[in-house]
């Protein structure tokens, strides 16, 4: 769903000169979205200028919604740091409910990247010792962003980078999809794999995200930027950067490993990596979630035996899986329905399973979740003939490791065969990633 429905062009909104609960008066609009409301306006009892930020009308008119972001105001009010936005208060009017925030008088970001198209590595680099200054003291209080995107960082009047939005974005667009009850995603292409697939996440999501947006600065765009994202994200290394020294590369790229415990495990840790100093490691176990490398074939080496469920209640589709598959050398059980897959799940082990989303009585993504409640950690692949991401996301969210769309070709299947299962060389890698 796209944010700019929550916030209807015609809904009345505060204009300059206009008085707010008494005390701010509006001086101009800083910006008008899906979200939120944004305004410069002067504290007439302090005589500061402050920023606005005035919650939409769909959201206001939810006690819950308007209680749950008062609880984040709280603790984003908590921190103290030069390099994040202060959030002075939430203000409850009968008229408004909005955030009265520190105002920032420079360009975000991603402003300065639209203007000059990327930002020298030195200059960056800069930006990034602000960054990851505001996000370690924030994770070492235990509050996550959770938003970390270049439209997040603002830059000041004297080259100061300061974060925004710790927290309220994420809650704002929880409390719209309850609403609406329809999908409310964050920016996707700096969304860690957990966040995308709505697991738990913590302080190394954040870091996952700082990475895209230090790819972003140097490059002009984030690691991945067009095509199927979601599925780039999952599955895809992003690719170095060229021109730039190698220990900033492998320092950028490390941020952007797809398993948290594989990331750096503080913001500090990467601004030293980014600098040549001395880094600290420290084990962090891995809660629950298990993110292992895939094992690849040595070149030359006997082909071992896989063997692949594919379940799909369309008697062709099973037929050309099957057919198109076993030509490569696996050996192929076929399901028609959920029942009948959990029956073969539970008498043999594979090495893959791919399910059709769209089946009677129980579908694609309700079979991912049985087998993943049952505790199958097998590689899936969820067939479809829809295109929305919001199937897409309830596969990943249910544990699905790729989504491939109906009609699909032999190539496309046989590579991502491949790929989930871990059969190739180090050779081979490459090409199968390019083919997803």
């Amino acid at each position: 769903m796209n944010v700019s429905d929550f916030y209807n062009r015609n809904d009345p909104v505060a204009k300059p000169d206009d008085i707010i609960a008494k005390r701010y008066r509006v001086e101009k609009e800083i910006a008008r979205g899906g979200m939120a409301h944004i305004l410069r306006a002067e504290d007439t009892l302090l005589n500061i200028i402050v920023a606005l930020k005035i919650l939409p009308p769909a959201l206001a008119g939810s006690k819950q919604a308007v209680e749950e972001i008062k609880e984040e105001a709280r603790i984003a009010m908590s921190l103290n740091h030069s390099n994040i936005v202060k959030l002075f208060n939430f203000e409850d009017t009968p008229e408004y409910k909005f955030l009265v925030m520190e105002y920032v008088d420079g360009p975000s970001l991603a402003d300065m990247i639209d203007e000059k198209g990327k930002i020298e590595v030195d200059e960056a680099l800069g930006y990034m010792c602000d960054a990851c200054s505001a996000l370690d003291y924030a994770h070492v209080q235990g509050v996550v962003h959770r938003d970390i995107k270049s439209a997040n960082f603002l830059v000041n009047s004297k080259g100061a980078l300061k974060l925004v939005d710790f927290g309220i974005a994420q809650k704002v667009r929880h409390a719209m999809s309850k609403i609406t009850q329809k999908q409310v995603m964050g920016t996707v292409p700096y969304m860690s794999p957990e966040h995308l697939m709505g697991r738990k996440i913590d302080y190394r999501s954040d870091i996952y995200s700082l990475g895209a947006v230090l790819y972003e600065l140097i490059t002009g765009f984030p690691p991945f930027f067009s095509g199927s994202i979601e599925a780039q994200i999952m599955l895809k290394q992003p690719e170095p950067i060229d021109g730039i020294p190698e220990h900033i590369n492998e320092a950028i790229l490390r941020a952007l490993r797809k398993g948290p415990s594989h990331r750096w495990q503080s913001a500090k840790d990467f601004y030293n990596a980014l600098i040549r100093e001395p880094v600290e490691e420290e084990v962090i176990a891995e809660p629950k979630i298990s993110w292992p490398e895939r094992e690849i074939q040595p070149a030359g080496k006997e082909k071992k035996h896989y063997k692949i469920l594919a379940v799909d209640d369309e008697d062709d589709v099973r037929t050309i899986v099957q057919a198109i598959l076993m030509r490569e050398g696996y050996a192929v059980d076929t399901a028609c329905d959920g029942e009948d897959a959990l029956k073969k799940a539970g008498k043999s082990s594979y090495d893959l399973v791919i399910l059709d989303i769209m089946m009677p009585k129980m579908d694609g993504v309700q079979l991912l979740s049985r087998l993943r409640n049952e505790g199958l950690d097998t590689p899936v692949l969820m067939l479809t003939a829809l295109s929305d991401t919001k199937h897409m996301l309830e596969s990943y969210r249910s544990g699905a490791d790729y989504y491939m769309n109906k009609p699909f070709g032999r190539e496309k299947l046989v590579s991502a065969a491949k790929y989930l299962i871990g059969d190739f060389s180090d050779e081979e890698k490459h090409s199968l990633e390019s083919k997803l």
